[in-house]
């Protein structure tokens, strides 16, 4: 397992704990309260320790190198366990909802205390200092599986930030607001969802991780290449594969021209040490008739 994954995967592990420190925490304490709002939000911090262990294996399996069959290696997994971290979340939101609903017309009614605010602040803290981390190495380290957990504890503070106010209207005498603030949590569940799961699904179609102006900024200085065309980048933020055309004069010899390719190739991943493979067809100045103008 190179850096990279040994690294992604502690990070998960560290995270696993205190999630489910803070989750155990919400959920004991809310059912003990017999307050939803704090259940829910424990159970939804339960779920990050599950998209953890998720993480955990999908970053194990995407550390095998490439074979005959996954010549590309198999870091997409990593992509799918984001997906499959969004579907979880649109699980839990779905029962934090049904639950919400049958409270309505109950009559139990929350204990709101000092404890209650204790509590919520102290996870709070905690879960600040979980998304600030995570979401500081995902993006040292481009990591579609850090990036998307981090923004799953980013909607728990917000979360958790709403339901310590509408414990001070529980506290005083308004338990409708219990069964309100846990849709309101179902609601925000449901939108970092949809944004993690559109995120990773851009990425299995493929989208341009790095724009062709970019490129071209990198092999400005190249005097001999006259054009620079049809640039595809593919893969995921951390191994990004690119192929593309340049143009040279057609006279030019083989050698030369392999040598300006590689010399693109060096260029390109010391700029961006995150593309680990490019692939430049060399062509003179008639390859411009295959020129694609991508349209936006």
């Amino acid at each position: 397992m190179d850096e990279y994954y040994r690294e992604v995967r502690n990070i998960l592990a560290i995270i696993l704990v205190l999630n489910v420190l803070v989750a155990a925490i919400k959920i004991l304490y809310g059912y003990h309260a017999n307050i939803l709002s704090i259940t829910s939000d424990g159970f939804d911090s339960l779920f990050d320790g599950v998209s953890n262990i998720v993480g955990i294996i999908a970053i194990y399996m995407a550390s095998k190198p490439s074979d005959s069959e996954h010549r590309y290696g198999h870091a997409k997994i990593e992509t799918f366990s984001a997906i499959i971290i969004a579907v979880l979340l649109f699980t839990v939101a779905i029962e934090v909802i049904t639950a919400a609903i049958g409270r309505f017309n109950g009559t139990e009614i929350p204990q709101v205390t000092l404890n209650s605010f204790i509590i919520l602040i102290a996870t709070l803290l905690i879960n600040m200092g979980v998304s600030w981390y995570e979401r500081k190495k995902g993006e040292e380290l481009h990591s579609d599986i850090l990036i998307s957990d981090s923004q799953h504890t980013k909607s728990d503070i917000f979360a958790t930030s709403i339901i310590l106010v509408g414990l001070v209207f529980i506290h005083i005498g308004y338990p409708i607001v219990d069964p309100i603030l846990s849709i309101f949590v179902a609601l925000i569940i449901i939108k970092t969802g949809l944004e993690i799961l559109f995120d990773n699904l851009n990425i299995l179609l493929d989208r341009q991780l790095l724009t062709d102006d970019e490129i071209k900024s990198v092999l400005c200085d190249i005097q001999v290449i006259d054009d620079i065309h049809n640039i595809r980048t593919r893969g995921t933020p951390s191994q990004i594969y690119l192929d593309m055309h340049i143009v040279v004069n057609g006279d030019m010899s083989l050698e030369k021209s392999h040598d300006i390719a590689h010399n693109c190739e060096s260029k390109i991943k010391e700029q961006y040490p995150n593309v680990i493979d490019v692939l430049i067809h060399v062509e003179p100045h008639k390859g411009l008739e295959d020129k694609i103008v991508y349209e936006d």
